[in-house]
């Protein structure tokens, strides 16, 4: 395969998305849950009547106590929602997933990427600087997230293997499987997608068959063996996988944003079933997920699994959003497992400073805004303080402007966002009056006035300027001694 095509990530045609559904394989995976799936139906969330559609209106429901009920199914409901890829892109990837790539969106993920970015996928696309190059013109937000998926998975695969038996949960429509297998030799990867959501089956099928011909892709409702052997690529419902045949099989097991639209019974069967299936020592666990989403229960991750990658990426849309790397071993790691949760902690706290001070900055700017005349008052007043305006301040006239700055800020009537500048600029006017005292001999004048100004601003006081301030009126004085 030609190395230069072998960096693309997915179909840029424009028409890579325009795909109708199949009616009578949604009905049959319809008709198969309805039968088959028991417990590991989806989250009301993403049931069939809704299919994603009204996940934000669950999520908030939820969140209040009052939970939705699923629209009854109706006749036109597949013409309505599940009539075609497109309609089904918001619901299995979100809205910002959804958006084209500009200059500042990628600008928020190039650091991130270029640390990461070992495949070497980025010159494709963008140059040196992060401008972005023709062949990325109908890249989506989305698309960046995968290049983030591949190189950290492919990171912690062991590089000395033949052949990666990889297993997705919920993997849409095959938007990773797709990655992998435009950037591997073929037959170096054997890719199950298992899923829940009858529309997810159906179109993971339709979409790699459409933007991948010349893959072999075994499909349950076709009716095709489960045979890895036969195909590069099998999609099934999870509730006919056989678990304890493949048990030890696969050398990685991938769950990107799914889990976090389950319920506890759906997380922990699946963290479960990747415990089994995974390879002993070798087999890794990829987890990227919202933890303070639609699932807000807690991840029973197995006492065996030793986490080796933890932190937030630009994908990241809320404050609790990992992405994790877990390696299946033969004991408890808890010890090693907990320095890694600590140091993501501290990435969190990081996160809720900067989330701080921006909320700071964010009402400083509302208070300047309603404030435009108390500003424009403090600036009068300043304008009229001596060190602005004139160049050899008197004693009399700097404690005149001491004093007019203490009335200004006891007026009750000055908003937070004006007060703020109370102690520096009382600091200023005092210093002024250290200078000129000094100046003119008066000591016990200066020096009381400088216990001011480390009353109001102690930085202040021990800084640079004023050590300078303090020299050149000294030395004014010894020269006119």
């Amino acid at each position: 395969m030609d190395r230069t095509k072998r960096k693309m990530i997915r179909n840029t045609n424009p028409d890579a998305f325009d795909i109708e559904g199949n009616k009578d394989i949604f009905d049959m995976i319809v008709s198969d849950q309805e039968k088959y799936a028991g417990k590991l139906r989806p989250e009301k969330n993403w049931d069939l009547e809704i299919g994603g559609h009204g996940g934000g209106e669950y999520f908030y429901s939820k969140k209040k106590g009052e939970m939705i009920e699923p629209i009854a199914c109706a006749n036109n409901s597949f013409d309505e929602n599940f009539s075609s890829l497109q309609k089904m892109l918001d619901p299995l990837v979100g809205c910002t997933g959804l958006k084209n790539i500009n200059n500042d969106v990628v600008q928020d993920y190039y650091t991130f990427l270029k640390g990461v970015d070992h495949l070497d996928i980025l010159p494709y696309y963008f140059e040196p600087s992060g401008e972005i190059k023709s062949q990325a013109n109908h890249l989506k937000i989305t698309d960046l997230g995968s290049i983030i998926d591949i190189n950290i998975i492919k990171s912690f695969l062991d590089p000395r293997l033949e052949k990666y038996y990889i297993l997705e949960v919920g993997g849409g429509y095959g938007r990773l499987a797709e990655v992998f297998f435009r950037l591997n030799t073929k037959g170096k990867i054997k890719y199950l997608l298992l899923d829940a959501v009858p529309a997810s089956l159906m179109y993971s099928y339709l979409y790699l068959s459409k933007n991948l011909p010349d893959l072999r892709i075994g499909f349950y409702y076709r009716d095709d063996p489960f045979n890895m052997d036969l195909f590069d690529c099998y999609i099934m419902p999870s509730w006919h996988f056989d678990i304890p045949k493949f048990a030890g099989t696969f050398d990685c097991c991938v769950n990107i944003q799914s889990m976090q639209e389950m319920n506890q019974y759906h997380v922990d069967f699946y963290l479960n079933m990747f415990d089994q299936v995974l390879k002993d020592d070798s087999g890794i666990a990829y987890i990227s997920n919202e933890k303070d989403y639609i699932f807000q229960g807690e991840w029973n991750y197995p006492k065996n699994w030793k986490c080796l990658f933890k932190t937030r990426t630009p994908r990241s849309w809320t404050r609790n959003s990992p992405t994790e790397v877990f390696i299946k071993c033969a004991n408890s790691i808890k010890r090693q497992n907990n320095l890694v949760d600590f140091l993501y902690s501290l990435q969190l706290k990081e996160f809720d400073r900067n989330l701080g001070q921006q909320k700071i900055i964010s009402n400083l700017q509302f208070e300047v805004e309603q404030n435009h005349q108390e500003i424009s008052d403090l600036r009068s007043t300043l304008s009229r303080l001596p060190f602005v305006s004139e160049e050899e301040p008197t004693i009399e006239s700097v404690e005149k402007s001491i004093w007019a700055l203490n009335e200004y800020y006891r007026s009750k009537e000055l908003p937070d966002v004006i007060r703020l500048f109370e102690n520096i600029n009382k600091a200023k006017a005092h210093l002024l009056a250290v200078s000129v005292y000094l100046r003119k001999g008066q000591l016990r004048n200066m020096f009381s006035h400088l216990l001011i100004v480390g009353k109001l601003d102690l930085p202040i006081l021990f800084s640079i300027q004023t050590l300078k301030l303090i020299w050149n009126s000294l030395l004014f004085r010894l020269r006119r001694t």
